[in-house]
Protein backbone atom coordinates (compact mmCIF):
# COMPACT_ATOMS: atom_id res chain seq x y z
CA UNK A 1 0.00 0.00 0.00
CA UNK A 2 1.27 3.37 -0.92
CA UNK A 3 0.57 6.20 1.22
CA UNK A 4 0.24 10.08 0.04
CA UNK A 5 1.43 11.79 2.47
CA UNK A 6 4.99 12.59 0.81
CA UNK A 7 4.25 12.48 -2.54
CA UNK A 8 3.79 16.43 -3.47
CA UNK A 9 0.62 16.14 -6.34
CA UNK A 10 -0.16 12.79 -6.70
CA UNK A 11 -2.90 11.70 -8.91
CA UNK A 12 -4.47 14.56 -10.09
CA UNK A 13 -6.64 14.79 -13.11
CA UNK A 14 -8.40 17.36 -14.89
CA UNK A 15 -10.64 16.77 -17.76
CA UNK A 16 -13.53 18.95 -19.13
CA UNK A 17 -16.20 18.67 -16.45
CA UNK A 18 -13.75 16.84 -13.69
CA UNK A 19 -11.28 17.89 -11.95
CA UNK A 20 -9.94 15.80 -9.14
CA UNK A 21 -6.38 16.33 -6.71
CA UNK A 22 -4.98 14.93 -3.83
CA UNK A 23 -2.01 16.88 -2.78
CA UNK A 24 -0.56 18.17 -0.03
CA UNK A 25 -1.38 21.79 -1.68
CA UNK A 26 -4.70 22.89 -2.90
CA UNK A 27 -5.04 25.58 -5.51
CA UNK A 28 -6.95 28.35 -4.74
CA UNK A 29 -10.45 28.16 -4.35
CA UNK A 30 -11.02 30.91 -7.16
CA UNK A 31 -9.18 28.64 -9.83
CA UNK A 32 -12.11 25.99 -8.87
CA UNK A 33 -14.63 28.42 -9.70
CA UNK A 34 -13.28 29.95 -12.22
CA UNK A 35 -12.67 26.89 -14.24
CA UNK A 36 -16.63 25.31 -13.33
CA UNK A 37 -17.90 28.93 -14.43
CA UNK A 38 -18.81 27.85 -18.48
CA UNK A 39 -21.15 29.79 -20.49
CA UNK A 40 -24.26 26.82 -19.59
CA UNK A 41 -23.44 27.69 -15.61
CA UNK A 42 -25.88 29.41 -13.52
CA UNK A 43 -24.68 28.86 -9.93
CA UNK A 44 -20.77 27.77 -9.00
CA UNK A 45 -20.96 26.25 -5.18
CA UNK A 46 -17.90 25.75 -2.99
CA UNK A 47 -17.36 23.67 0.12
CA UNK A 48 -14.18 23.70 1.75
CA UNK A 49 -13.60 22.44 4.77
CA UNK A 50 -10.85 24.05 7.34
CA UNK A 51 -9.32 22.52 9.86
CA UNK A 52 -10.92 23.55 13.22
CA UNK A 53 -8.84 23.34 16.74
CA UNK A 54 -11.26 20.65 18.16
CA UNK A 55 -12.62 17.41 17.11
CA UNK A 56 -14.31 14.48 19.11
CA UNK A 57 -12.72 14.02 22.16
CA UNK A 58 -9.13 16.27 21.85
CA UNK A 59 -9.14 20.23 22.34
CA UNK A 60 -6.54 21.97 21.36
CA UNK A 61 -5.78 20.71 17.66
CA UNK A 62 -3.42 22.45 16.06
CA UNK A 63 -2.93 20.79 12.85
CA UNK A 64 -4.35 17.56 11.30
CA UNK A 65 -1.73 15.03 9.42
CA UNK A 66 -4.04 13.38 6.44
CA UNK A 67 -2.70 10.31 4.44
CA UNK A 68 -4.45 9.04 1.18
CA UNK A 69 -4.68 5.63 0.01
CA UNK A 70 -3.50 6.13 -3.49
CA UNK A 71 -4.11 2.83 -5.38
CA UNK A 72 -7.42 3.55 -4.47
CA UNK A 73 -7.83 7.24 -3.70
CA UNK A 74 -7.91 8.50 -8.02
CA UNK A 75 -10.04 6.32 -8.86
CA UNK A 76 -12.98 6.87 -5.95
CA UNK A 77 -12.70 10.60 -6.64
CA UNK A 78 -13.51 9.93 -10.52
CA UNK A 79 -16.62 7.42 -9.84
CA UNK A 80 -17.96 10.11 -7.01
CA UNK A 81 -17.49 12.80 -9.87
CA UNK A 82 -19.32 10.95 -12.36
CA UNK A 83 -21.80 10.21 -9.73
CA UNK A 84 -22.47 13.54 -8.95
CA UNK A 85 -23.33 14.30 -12.52
CA UNK A 86 -25.33 11.62 -12.92
CA UNK A 87 -27.84 12.20 -10.15
CA UNK A 88 -27.96 16.23 -10.95
CA UNK A 89 -27.92 16.23 -14.66
CA UNK A 90 -27.92 19.70 -14.30
CA UNK A 91 -24.49 19.36 -12.70
CA UNK A 92 -21.43 20.30 -15.31
CA UNK A 93 -18.23 20.42 -13.78
CA UNK A 94 -17.25 18.77 -10.64
CA UNK A 95 -14.12 19.60 -8.55
CA UNK A 96 -12.98 17.27 -5.89
CA UNK A 97 -9.71 18.23 -4.08
CA UNK A 98 -8.08 16.71 -0.17
CA UNK A 99 -4.93 17.86 0.74
CA UNK A 100 -2.47 15.55 2.40
CA UNK A 101 0.63 15.98 4.76
CA UNK A 102 0.42 18.58 7.77
CA UNK A 103 -2.23 20.76 7.11
CA UNK A 104 -2.03 23.73 10.18
CA UNK A 105 -4.88 24.91 12.12
CA UNK A 106 -7.56 27.54 10.05
CA UNK A 107 -5.91 25.87 6.71
CA UNK A 108 -8.24 24.15 4.09
CA UNK A 109 -7.94 20.16 3.87
CA UNK A 110 -10.49 19.44 1.43
CA UNK A 111 -12.66 21.64 -0.87
CA UNK A 112 -15.92 20.58 -3.62
CA UNK A 113 -16.67 22.84 -6.25
CA UNK A 114 -19.75 22.45 -8.38
CA UNK A 115 -20.86 24.44 -11.20
CA UNK A 116 -24.62 23.31 -12.44
CA UNK A 117 -27.16 25.61 -14.16
CA UNK A 118 -29.27 26.31 -11.44
CA UNK A 119 -28.62 26.80 -7.56
CA UNK A 120 -30.77 24.38 -6.04
CA UNK A 121 -28.78 21.56 -8.09
CA UNK A 122 -25.54 23.29 -7.40
CA UNK A 123 -26.33 23.26 -3.59
CA UNK A 124 -27.31 20.12 -3.27
CA UNK A 125 -24.68 18.25 -5.70
CA UNK A 126 -21.84 20.17 -3.74
CA UNK A 127 -23.36 18.81 -0.26
CA UNK A 128 -23.61 15.31 -2.24
CA UNK A 129 -20.09 15.26 -2.95
CA UNK A 130 -18.27 16.71 0.67
CA UNK A 131 -20.46 14.01 2.48
CA UNK A 132 -19.86 10.92 -0.05
CA UNK A 133 -16.23 11.83 -0.28
CA UNK A 134 -15.74 11.73 3.34
CA UNK A 135 -17.15 8.26 3.50
CA UNK A 136 -15.72 6.94 0.32
CA UNK A 137 -12.19 8.26 0.58
CA UNK A 138 -9.42 6.27 2.11
CA UNK A 139 -7.70 9.31 3.91
CA UNK A 140 -6.93 9.02 7.36
CA UNK A 141 -5.96 11.59 9.60
CA UNK A 142 -3.81 11.96 12.72
CA UNK A 143 -4.72 15.04 15.07
CA UNK A 144 -2.32 17.10 16.59
CA UNK A 145 -3.59 18.07 19.90
CA UNK A 146 -3.38 19.21 23.76
CA UNK A 147 -3.67 15.31 24.44
CA UNK A 148 -0.59 14.48 21.48
CA UNK A 149 -1.11 12.60 18.25
CA UNK A 150 -3.72 10.44 17.71
CA UNK A 151 -5.03 8.68 14.70
CA UNK A 152 -9.09 10.02 14.12
CA UNK A 153 -11.40 6.94 13.17
CA UNK A 154 -12.70 8.54 10.12
CA UNK A 155 -11.71 7.52 7.09
CA UNK A 156 -10.89 3.49 8.69
CA UNK A 157 -14.18 2.64 7.38
CA UNK A 158 -14.11 3.58 4.07
CA UNK A 159 -17.14 2.25 2.06
CA UNK A 160 -17.68 2.30 -2.03
CA UNK A 161 -18.85 4.98 -3.67
CA UNK A 162 -22.01 3.43 -4.41
CA UNK A 163 -22.76 2.39 -1.41
CA UNK A 164 -21.88 5.90 0.45
CA UNK A 165 -24.31 7.62 -2.42
CA UNK A 166 -27.06 5.04 -2.01
CA UNK A 167 -27.45 5.89 1.81
CA UNK A 168 -26.66 9.98 1.41
CA UNK A 169 -29.46 9.79 -1.08
CA UNK A 170 -32.14 7.88 1.17
CA UNK A 171 -31.30 9.85 3.96
CA UNK A 172 -31.83 12.96 2.25
CA UNK A 173 -35.33 11.41 0.40
CA UNK A 174 -33.39 11.79 -3.12
CA UNK A 175 -34.13 9.26 -5.78
CA UNK A 176 -34.43 8.20 -9.37
CA UNK A 177 -37.26 8.50 -11.23
CA UNK A 178 -37.44 5.85 -14.28
CA UNK A 179 -36.61 8.04 -16.59
CA UNK A 180 -33.24 9.03 -14.78
CA UNK A 181 -34.17 12.18 -13.54
CA UNK A 182 -33.76 12.89 -9.46
CA UNK A 183 -36.98 13.10 -7.69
Amino acid sequence: MTLSASRPDFAARQTAHTWTLVATTLPDSAAAESWAGRPETGAVVTFRGLVRDHAPGHTGVTAIDYEAYDQVAPQRRSQLAERVRATWPDVSTVALWHRTGVVRLGEASVQVTVGAGHRDAAFDAARFGIDVLKACLPVWKREHAAEGLEWSASGVEATSVEEAARAWLSRHGVGATTDGARS
